[in-house]
């Protein structure tokens, strides 16, 4: 047989061998291998084994570590104070007392010096207390009345008078009232004698000062 027939008759038994095989399945591993050739009669060529990828693992960076934030912490100290109740003294009770001076008023009264309206006793700033009697003289022409009137000091000056005692029986060097002095708060006052005429005219009032004492 001549060369060229025998090679083309092992063309055709290649082709054929090739022609009777079925392509391979993947492997699990998604390779595909490499398909053999058989040349000849020979034995199947090894494949050549194909590089595998090596993975090598990435060093994993450590997420930092926070430190924990200190929260401030607010601390109220309450503190009882207790206090002790101070203790009362009841203070003893005043009661006031005139000193002269150079604008006081004259020794015997304001306005006493008419012997027919004028008080003779209490005398000026005199301290009384209990049933005073008031003495002295009321008596005028053509008398209508007389009053006896008291005011507090503190209101001297407003003209407020309080009414004591009033008579139209006149009265010379003699009682012209009792004062319950006991209806007043003890204090310094003022007494005012005014005695008036028939037509409704008086003249300047007796005025004279005295301190009510418990």
């Amino acid at each position: 047989m001549s060369k060229l027939l025998r090679f083309v008759l092992l063309t055709l038994v290649v082709l054929a061998t090739a022609c009777g095989r079925r392509a391979p399945l993947a492997s699990p591993s998604g390779n595909y291998p490499t398909p053999q050739i058989d040349v000849g009669f020979g034995a199947a060529a090894t494949p050549a084994p194909s590089a595998t990828a090596t993975l090598t693992p990435t060093a994993t960076e450590n997420a930092p570590t926070l430190a924990p934030t200190a929260t401030p912490v607010t601390v109220v100290v309450t503190q009882t104070v207790v206090v002790a109740a101070p203790t009362l003294t009841a203070a003893p009770e005043v009661i006031p007392t005139f000193v002269p001076s150079p604008t006081a008023p004259p020794a015997s009264g304001i306005h006493c010096d008419n012997p027919s309206a004028t008080i003779t006793s209490p005398p000026m700033n005199a301290e009384i207390r209990g049933i005073t009697p008031i003495t002295g003289t009321a008596n005028i022409q053509d008398l209508a009345f007389y009053k006896v009137q008291y005011m507090p000091d503190a209101s001297w000056g407003s003209e407020k008078w309080g009414q004591l005692y009033q008579s139209a029986k006149p009265v010379v060097n003699g009682k012209l009232m009792d004062w319950y002095t006991q209806t007043v708060a003890p204090g310094v006052y003022w007494l005012r004698l005014l005695v008036t005429h028939t037509n409704g005219q008086y003249g300047d009032p007796c005025e004279i000062r005295v301190v009510v004492v418990p």
